[in-house]
């Protein structure tokens, strides 16, 4: 507004000095002119009459030839008469000029009055414009009148309004991102000035922004904490406590950067706040409940192990009186019912030895005893204890050992015997017809030295679904198969417990009515005693 008063002011000042410059120039011009006509004549009509043998006569006819017969003998009163003409004659040019003056100042008056109405008028628009662009309206449509300076007076207050049009939506988008974080933010400026304090600061400190802004950031460290040091700058995820205006105290992860001006200089600072008083809480909570359940596991494998042991101990007294007696018994009948009870107590021998096998496993108490074996000697001793299963369903039995198989190798003898039972006796009690192959062979994975062991058998096959959960203890592959085949569901998961412990890995290829292959790798060179264990 000032800028337009200003140029208001500049448009009259020019105007009265164009008035004045077209009204006393002309005058002036007049005057002069008039003046030295008439001195001129005058001082010609001196001259005549004081030099002596002048021809005033023919002076006055050249002048007055209406004279010529006239009395010449008085110049005195000619020269009075041509006094009084050029006194009429001064006056008549001077009343003359005088009116084309002020019909040109009339003209000019009227001329100037046009413009500054047209001025006044581009005038009252910019300032109705600049008035909305106060109220938040930048959209103006002035379109220059003319190419003077009003033309660029409109021309800079567009592009000014653009500028503030940019600015203001910068700023606004700048504000609503900040209120609507989920954190609480708050920025300070050079001097470490509060400028910004989000709806989220007020919650987590109880503190308003009308309370913060525009005060140092120091006021409120009992709050936030200290403020941060130049050289900690920038830092994200950083621990820290918030102590809110009631009282209570907040965990939170604590951030700090510089923000920047457009010359890429820091121009002050943002800080953040993310309450993490809840996720706290929750890893204590499940610290607590790991060591529980760690203590948990320790506790009920110990019992495991204790009962185990306890089971075992009565459990082959029993066995053995069995089969004392079934050897000296005559009675047939009598001799085939303690076969009976000694095969009994055999099954529930194998199901304590698996128990306390698994809670060994999962207790992390179970120790590899590494010897160099005979890899011939490792298979003969796996298929001895199927064969006989095989032999009574009809099921071919089969060993392949493919070229590059060591014929030693350096394993736990017992846990790999013990896996490939496992595995050798599932393929037997779900296969009814067909052929169960053992096959070995180098694996051409990632790691040298590794071998391939695979089982394959032509049973029923396993759902894609359940290829993972036969695994899990005390499932088996099929719950209606498992109706018909004896099984505690521990065999394919102490296997892979144990294979995991060895090194090694363990997996299930099968196809749902076309049988399964388990597949699983071992380390079979020296390994460090770190590992043995």
């Amino acid at each position: 507004m000032q800028m337009i008063r200003a140029i208001q002011n500049r448009f009259s000042a020019k105007l009265v000095l164009l008035i004045a410059l077209v009204f006393v120039i002309p005058v002036t011009t007049a005057l002069v002119t008039i003046k030295l006509t008439s001195t001129h004549s005058l001082k010609r009509f001196d001259q005549v009459l004081s030099e002596p043998g002048s021809d005033r006569s023919g002076f006055i006819r050249e002048i007055f030839p209406q004279t010529a017969t006239g009395d010449v003998a008085h110049p005195e009163s000619i020269l009075k008469f041509l006094r009084d003409y050029e006194h009429r004659r001064t006056f008549g040019l001077f009343m003359s000029l005088m009116v084309i003056s002020v019909a040109l100042a009339g003209v000019v008056v009227l001329l100037s009055m046009l413009i500054m109405k047209r001025g006044m008028l581009s005038l009252h628009e910019l300032s109705l414009a600049a008035g909305r662009v106060g109220e938040g309206d930048f959209k103006i449509d002035l379109k220059p009148r003319s190419h003077d300076e009003f033309a660029e007076l409109v021309r800079a207050f567009k592009t000014m309004a653009e500028r503030l049009q940019e600015t203001t939506v910068s700023r606004d988008f700048y504000n609503h991102a900040i209120e609507s974080m989920p954190a609480a933010v708050f920025t300070l400026d050079e001097a470490g000035q509060v400028t910004t304090w989000n709806r989220q600061a007020e919650k987590l400190t109880g503190l308003a922004s009308r309370e913060t802004v525009g005060r140092p950031i120091d006021e409120f460290e009992a709050v936030v904490g200290r403020p941060a040091k130049e050289s900690e700058i920038p830092f994200f995820g950083r621990e820290s406590v918030v102590r809110s205006r009631d009282g209570l105290r907040r965990v939170v992860s604590r951030g700090v950067d510089y923000l920047y001006g457009r010359e890429g200089k820091p121009s002050g600072k943002i800080e953040t706040f993310v309450d993490i008083s809840e996720q706290k809480e929750m890893e204590r909570e499940l610290v607590v409940a790991k060591e529980r359940a760690e203590e948990s596991s320790r506790i009920r494998s110990e019992f495991l192990a204790n009962m185990s042991h306890e089971i075992r101990t009565p459990l082959n007294g029993i066995l053995g009186l069995a089969e004392m007696l079934a050897e000296e018994e005559e009675n047939p009948e009598r001799r085939d019912n303690l076969r009976a009870i000694r095969q009994c107590g055999q099954n529930l021998l194998h199901l304590i030895n698996e128990i306390l096998d698994l809670s060994k496993l999962e207790a992390g108490r179970m120790i590899l005893h590494p010897a160099i074996v005979a890899t011939a000697d490792v298979l003969r001793e796996a298929t001895a204890t199927v064969e006989a299963a095989c032999q009574k369903k009809g099921i071919a039995l089969a060993t392949n050992v493919a070229e590059g198989v060591p014929q030693t190798i350096e394993v736990d003898n017992h846990k790999l015997v013990q896996v490939l039972v496992n595995l050798l006796g599932n393929a037997a009690k779900f296969t009814d017809s067909g052929r169960i192959s053992l096959t070995v062979s180098p694996w051409k994975g990632n790691r040298r030295g590794d071998i391939l062991f695979e089982v394959a058998d032509t049973g029923p096959g396993i759902p894609r679904e359940r290829h993972q959960r036969i695994f899990e203890s005390f499932v088996q592959g099929d719950s209606h198969l498992s109706k018909t085949n004896e099984g505690t569901g521990l065999g394919l998961a102490i296997a892979r417990k144990l294979v995991d412990l060895m090194g090694g890995e363990l997996w299930l290829e099968s196809v749902e009515g076309d049988g399964s292959t388990f597949s699983f790798t071992i380390e079979h060179g020296p390994m460090p005693d770190e590992d043995r264990r």
